[in-house]
């Protein structure tokens, strides 16, 4: 006799969850409608154009940040079991406001701890999204795809041109 009604309840209990998730969903599509667009809207931010409404450009990024990151990396060591080796870093970076930056960071790769410094290009679209070129001293280079999120206050982003790399993080004004 327990048994069923543990069952009956059980059913109870995810009715109701998919009620709400149901009207969740429902109210959110509604907003969108509202809105006129396809936009999808994150804890009240409108991701398709920004928190600005799609109005970054490359002074939205100006100053200084400081930026942790981490990930993995190809140790090619075993091309067919494709080992990595941890990665972790922080620095702090330099936007002029007009397309160019430069930075010193400290990298770990593998328990390997590497002092650098580098200089680059940027750009920022509309919609706070941008692509950062950089030229590392000693000599490597990196293409880093990123966002600009809370008014410019904090950067995400990830590294693009290397298929046997893996690595992300967070910069935030300083």
């Amino acid at each position: 006799m327990n048994r069923n009604i543990g069952i009956r309840l059980s059913g109870v209990i995810l009715f109701v969850l998919m009620s709400a998730v149901s009207a969740f969903a429902q109210d959110r599509a509604a907003f969108g409608q509202d809105r006129g667009d396809t936009s999808i809207v994150q804890d009240g931010v409108d991701t398709q154009h920004g928190e600005r409404g799609g109005r970054c450009d490359l002074r939205s990024l100006r100053g200084s940040y400081g930026y942790t990151m981490v990930g993995g990396v190809n140790d090619g060591s075993d091309r067919t079991l494709h080992t990595h080796a941890t990665f972790a870093g922080f620095g702090r970076i330099v936007f002029n406001g007009r397309g160019g930056h430069s930075g010193v960071e400290v990298v770990n790769l593998a328990s390997h701890f590497i002092n650098r410094s580098y200089v680059g290009t940027y750009t920022v679209n509309a919609d706070c999204t941008g692509i950062l070129r950089r030229v590392e001293i000693p000599a490597s280079n990196a293409v880093v795809r990123f966002v600009i999120v809370d008014d410019g206050k904090q950067v995400f982003f990830m590294q693009i041109d290397n298929p046997d790399a893996a690595i992300q993080g967070t910069a935030v004004k300083q």
